[in-house]
């Protein structure tokens, strides 16, 4: 007979069992047994220099710098901060896996009226209020003992907290994998943060409906374990070898990949097993990796998904490409919108976390969406982010913009995925002058109105390139005359007009009619033949048109009708 112990819920749940029946354990629940004892993460040869993780915790900690992992980023690693009970809570640890997501113990979670503090590499204390809690299901459906949490914004990128990614290796990989075990230590009611050593020795399930754990709240959990060994006669194992108590669950297990904490485990219970002078103390921590399509799942929604963390010189990597399909025309002051399509053209790997941005000239009613992309800037510089990209796929975004002002203007595109380094491209935006931006700064912008009094209103001088503030008949630049004219030929009349080279863009009409009695309603297009050397440059922006029309008998009367349709 040996005594077992199972932790979940921040308790100790005592049970005692024998391994008869075939070597299947039967455990009976004893509800009256009691746990003050168990009140910190285990070290078999502590030392507050070596394995504190702060200084001065929780009034105003500080990084340690004799911590034993002091070289590895564990600024995503933070401490719950509950409104009621504070200095209690200080012992439960969540860790960021995005700027806004963060996981723990599902049984052990936070409220949502509570935040998590963190400490940044040169010891600065930031806290971040806590949006929601979401459970990761396991295979039936139920809660497993991992959940994701957001936080109310977004942590940017300046304030130097670094999420942590996950360790992502091949299954047989993970066994022996030497992890940075973090807990608490609770002594009369004053709370420190720790770490240990611990191995991934082995991965099984944990919780209702398997071998282990059936009797506990816990669902169906798949877990790994690391058993350490305690003698009561002899120091046996690693000075740094440490295993869970009560209040460590939510902590997590990390491996170093190039300086950063890669997350393996969260801590879910502990199982105790002593036979003689020998003491098998069992670490159960939900294994994270076997998640990650759960948790993408969710964090997709934000635009996020789990990042990877890969040993060795290899990287995954794969290949992105930006097109854009541009309108023919861009009008200032009209909103104009056009798609782009991200695509990743690797054939090996998926891309995670991409990341799309454009300068654009001032603007406004900026935006860039697309299905599953979460908008990540604004203004003139819209960004958009997206959780994944399988491979040999491709997604689209819309961008809308309406520009202030015409001009050519090198619109710079950055994109990026975590499999895929930061890359830049230049697409030209020509946006040309419309009416509406073209009569913006004018005392009345009407199409009829005459600011200058000169008898040419506003759409007439937009149209053959007139001054409206100044009173002229004339282009000021090249002298030419602004008002159609009618003149005679040998064989008929030519009516002449100035006209913009780019009417079509402006959405101007320049359309000659005529009638034989100037009366409503007699008007009708007249179609003219293009007179000789017709249509004459005047300068890059307008021309002359002439139209001859031969003679007829009767009266005839000609006018130039301009509309605008922008």
């Amino acid at each position: 007979m040996m005594l077992f112990s199972l932790q979940w819920k921040g308790e100790i749940c005592f049970f005692l069992a024998d391994q008869a029946n075939s070597g299947r354990m039967k455990i009976l629940l004893l509800l009256t047994l009691l746990t003050q004892f168990l009140i910190a993460l285990e070290i078999r040869s502590y030392s507050a220099t070596r394995h504190d993780r702060f200084l001065n915790f929780p009034t105003a900690p500080t990084p340690n710098p004799g911590f034993f992992h002091v070289g590895t980023d564990l600024t995503g690693v933070g401490w719950y901060v509950a409104v009621a009970n504070t200095a209690v809570e200080f012992r439960r640890q969540f860790t960021m896996v995005s700027p806004k997501h963060f996981v723990g113990a599902f049984h052990f979670r936070p409220a949502t009226n509570g935040s998590i503090q963190f400490v940044t590499a040169d010891g600065v204390v930031r806290t971040y209020a806590i949006g929601s809690i979401l459970t990761i299901p396991n295979e039936e459906g139920d809660p497993s003992d991992l959940f994701i949490g957001t936080l109310e914004s977004e942590i940017p990128t300046s304030d130097g907290i670094r999420f942590q990614p996950y360790l992502a290796v091949a299954e047989a990989e993970y066994l022996g994998q030497e992890l940075i075990f973090l807990g608490h230590r609770n002594m009369s009611g004053i709370v420190t943060h720790r770490a240990g050593r611990a191995v991934l020795q082995a991965r099984s399930q944990f919780g209702q409906g398997t071998a282990i754990g059936a009797d506990t709240s816990i669902k169906k959990t798949e877990v790994f374990t690391w058993v350490y060994q305690d003698h009561s006669l002899i120091l046996v194992g690693h000075p740094d070898d440490s295993h869970v108590q009560s209040g460590d669950s939510g902590s997590p297990s990390l491996v170093d990949v190039d300086g950063r904490g890669a997350l393996v485990g969260i801590h879910t219970a502990i199982g105790t097993a002593t036979m003689g002078f020998r003491t098998e103390v069992t670490s159960y921590d939900t294994f994270v990796p076997f998640y990650v399509d759960e948790l993408n799942a969710k964090m997709a929604v934000e635009g996020y998904h789990m990042t990877r963390a890969v040993p060795g010189m290899s990287k995954p990597s794969t290949i992105l490409t930006v097109s854009a399909e541009m309108p023919a025309v861009i009008r200032a002051g009209y909103p104009t919108s056009f798609p782009v399509t991200v695509a990743n053209v690797g054939l090996l790997e998926d891309a995670n976390n991409l990341k799309f941005s454009q300068t654009l000239p001032a603007s406004g009613g900026t935006s860039l969406t697309g299905s599953t992309w979460v908008a990540s800037g604004s203004g003139s510089l819209p960004g958009a982010r997206k959780g994944g990209l399988s491979r040999n796929t491709d997604s689209s975004l819309t961008l809308s913009f309406t520009p202030a002002a015409p001009g050519r203007f090198v619109s710079e595109v950055t994109f990026s995925a975590d499999e895929f380094e930061e890359a830049t491209a230049e697409i030209e935006l020509e946006v040309i002058e419309s009416y509406l931006s073209w009569s913006s700064t004018l005392t009345d912008g009407g199409q009829g109105s005459d600011p200058d009094g000169d008898g040419i209103p506003n759409l007439h001088e937009y149209s053959f390139g007139g001054d409206p503030e100044s009173i002229s008949l004339v282009q000021a630049s090249s002298g030419e005359r602004l008002l159609p004219m009618v003149t005679e030929s040998p064989t008929g009349v030519v009516v002449s007009f100035l006209r913009r080279t780019d009417a079509e863009d402006r959405a101007l009409v320049y359309q000659v009619e005529s009638s034989s009695n100037l009366a409503e309603g007699s008007w009708s297009p007249a179609a003219g033949m293009m007179g000789e050397g017709s249509p004459r440059s005047v300068d890059s922006d307008f021309e002359r048109v002439s139209l001859e029309f031969p003679n007829t008998s009767g009266a005839r009367f000609f006018r130039l009708k301009v509309t605008l349709d922008e």
